[in-house]
């Protein structure tokens, strides 16, 4: 994902942070935290076959409707994908606290 955003002219990055601009914009308070994107990163035991592209937190009643936010990630029009899970808070229990971690990663 890196490499692609490096080879794009100044009209292609710009469109590309417009793509992701309008994206958080468009899930409104859902958007927990925009996160950030991940430059290098590595693995330590078993991992699937992608490399983190980056993170962000949105707040969804269940995964299907995470699901449905994620469907307008910009990183599924160049070949990436968007993983989903819910993030339990363990102050307070094992019970999940509504919100939907969505890691984007790009395809290996």
């Amino acid at each position: 994902m890196d490499e692609a955003l490096g080879e794009l002219d100044e009209a292609g990055r710009a469109a590309r942070h417009a793509a992701w601009t309008n994206w958080f914009q468009s899930m409104g308070s859902s958007v927990v935290e925009i996160g950030n994107p991940v430059n290098d990163a590595s693995a330590v035991g078993a991992t699937a076959d992608t490399r983190v592209g980056g993170y962000s937190l949105v707040s969804a009643p269940d995964e299907a409707a995470a699901a449905r936010l994620a469907e307008g990630c910009p990183v599924l029009e160049y070949g990436g994908g968007v993983e989903i899970g819910e993030i339990i808070d363990m102050s307070g229990g094992a019970q999940g606290n509504g919100s939907a971690g969505a890691r984007v990663g790009s395809a290996a």
